[in-house]
């Protein structure tokens, strides 16, 4: 009886010691390295994976303690915990946001081609009633009131962006208000983007930043909107070459000012865009990175 005691303390102290090496390799995985020791790991001189060697990650940039990070981008259900529904099995989880409001939840979903929508449910994960039908991108809540960033990207090479086509689809900040009268929240329509949302900042004046695949646009609380930076079609995708612009199909993930709101960077598949100067003649270097397997 006494040595299988000891066997089961071996058994359990060997499989602490596992999970703690497989949180030790997860750990190592999402290590942030700062922007300046990414610039320098950026060495790939193309966009397009060269073979299964070179997996193509995505980079998300974050600010932090003032400085400028990198790490790779993990599609997450939402910072928030997940409350105890399901549904709508066939809804990647990825392409899911959720968000915690007073009396229940906001679930936003992106499908592309394939749907979107936004609902509300019950503290303890009741389904309730759907308030839009679009493809939600994400939530962002600015001076204590919560806005929903809507959009469609089709990610094809081609002059829809300037068609009627634009003219169907739901590239909006939508506000999100409570009804009086029936308890109900409304995504109300507050501002209208030139092109799909992507990644956003909330910058040091109060005003929020969205980099759409347009252009980077600013949006203010009383609905004034600017924009800031327009791409432009048909840029070269190289690293360290200075341009202006991109080729309109880019998805961000992230979007992020250094502190003096003069620099900007935009995280991406492959890759993280550097806008410098953006108060005065803002100009753009793609810093690619693809990570052999033996990284």
């Amino acid at each position: 009886m006494r040595l299988d005691r000891r066997i089961c303390v071996i058994a359990l102290t060997c499989l602490a010691l596992a999970m703690v090496g497989v949180g030790c390799s997860d750990e190592r995985a999402d290590t942030a390295v700062s922007i300046e020791e990414f610039k320098k790991l950026a060495q790939s001189d193309a966009f397009s994976s060269s073979g299964p060697d070179t997996p193509e990650p995505e980079w998300e940039a974050y600010r932090k303690d003032g400085g400028i990070f990198v790490r790779q981008h993990k599609h997450s259900p939402a910072p928030n915990a997940k409350p105890p529904f399901d549904g709508h099995t066939h809804i990647y989880p990825g392409n899911v946001r959720r968000r915690r409001i007073s009396d229940g939840w906001l679930r936003g979903w992106d499908n592309g081609e394939f749907g979107g929508g936004l609902e509300w449910y019950s503290l303890d994960g009741t389904p309730g009633y759907k308030l839009s039908n679009e493809n939600v991108r994400d939530f962002v809540e600015l001076e204590g009131q919560m806005y929903v960033l809507t959009g469609f990207s089709m990610g094809m090479d081609t002059d829809m962006d300037n068609s009627e086509f634009r003219k169907l689809v739901s590239d909006k900040v939508r506000k999100l208000v409570r009804n009086d009268d029936t308890g109900r929240w409304v995504a109300k329509q507050f501002v209208t983007l030139p092109g799909t949302p992507g990644g956003f900042f909330i910058d040091d004046r109060g005003a929020l930043i969205i980099a759409t695949s347009a252009g980077l646009v600013e949006v203010w609380p009383d609905a004034r909107t600017k924009l800031l930076v327009p791409w432009r079609r048909w840029g070269t995708l190289r690293p360290d070459v200075t341009l202006i612009g991109s080729d309109g199909r880019l998805c961000f993930n992230s979007f992020v000012m250094a502190e003096g709101g003069d620099t900007a960077y935009i995280g991406m598949e492959q890759a993280v865009i550097e806008i410098t100067s953006l108060q005065t003649k803002p100009k753009m270097r793609y810093f690619i990175r693809n990570i052999p397997l033996s990284d």
